[in-house]
């Protein structure tokens, strides 16, 4: 009698410490901050198109072996992101975004893992903005929630939407640094020589117009600053070749297109620590 005893209390010990380690593991993921969330969300737009450029730069044989890792390393960080964001969803409108996300995804997975032929690069610029679209109506949702918290400034006198306003045009420029350059390769790759370049200029302006945005930001340290200088410094090597009076160096495709997969990179990475930056203040 007392070995069955024993044996229950085990198994009852056991159950109790599975329970315990499931639940810590939820409220792990449910406890992330509101600039987590903003954050993450908003690299799963820079994941499509980061995947996207990988894509093509495979099929053009250029940065082949950097360019096959990213790719990898895109869908795995994509679907972690998104067990992530599935555990912080504090309305319904954020709910039924990360649904359709979820579903949007599964179709572009397929596409991007397949064959890197100039006929499934074609079916991927068909696709990949209905993605997009999807992912950014999430970050949206997740800023629009923000505004519903109340509006208590922070130690630097901004509010929390102000914040999540910045954490999102921040988090847009890394998605649009491999945008730019996934439309760039594709062009050059000549998936269709009758490629509108006038979309790549306006990718181009896109990116200036949120660097004068957020320079000019009242929510900004001085650490922030800094960085954004920096960042700013790189993306001259780009937007000087593409203005509003003169774009003819992609129109001609005479930016080297290897360049502009390093360039955009570097602008990816610092971009990256600037969004983190701006979402450690919403914590």
């Amino acid at each position: 009698m007392k070995t069955i005893i024993l044996a229950l209390l085990i198994t009852i010990s056991n159950l109790t410490f599975l329970i315990a380690q499931n639940t810590t593991s939820v409220d792990a993921v449910n406890q992330i901050s509101l600039g987590t969330a903003v954050n993450i969300a908003g690299k799963q737009r820079m994941l499509t198109q980061r995947m996207a450029k990988d894509f093509v730069y495979i099929g053009m044989n250029i940065h082949t072996e950097l360019a096959t890792k990213e790719r990898a390393s895109s869908i795995i960080l994509f679907e972690e992101n998104f067990k992530v964001l599935s555990g912080f969803a504090p309305s319904e409108k954020i709910k039924a975004h990360l649904i359709k996300e979820e579903v949007l995804w599964k179709e572009y997975k397929k596409l991007i893992s397949a064959e890197t032929t100039k006929d499934n690069a074609v079916l991927i610029l068909e696709k990949n903005t209905s993605v997009l679209t999807a992912c950014d109506e999430l970050v949206k949702a997740y800023v629009e929630y923000a505004g519903t918290l109340p509006k208590q400034p922070n130690s630097e006198g901004a509010t929390i939407l102000s914040i999540a306003e910045n954490t999102n045009t921040a988090g847009r420029q890394r998605m649009l640094s491999q945008r730019l350059t996934f439309y760039y390769a594709a062009y050059v790759w000549g998936i269709t020589e009758q490629f509108p370049t006038e979309k790549i200029k306006s990718f181009a302006e896109f990116i200036q117009q949120n660097f004068s945005k957020l320079i000019i930001s009242e929510v900004n340290t001085t650490d922030i600053d800094d960085a954004l200088a920096n960042v700013i410094a790189d993306w001259r090597e780009v937007e000087e070749r593409c203005t509003k009076d003169n774009c003819y160096t992609f129109e001609n495709k005479g930016m080297d297109v290897a360049q502009m997969f390093k360039v955009t990179s570097n602008i990816l990475q610092k971009m990256d620590k600037i969004t983190g930056m701006y979402a450690k203040l919403l914590e």
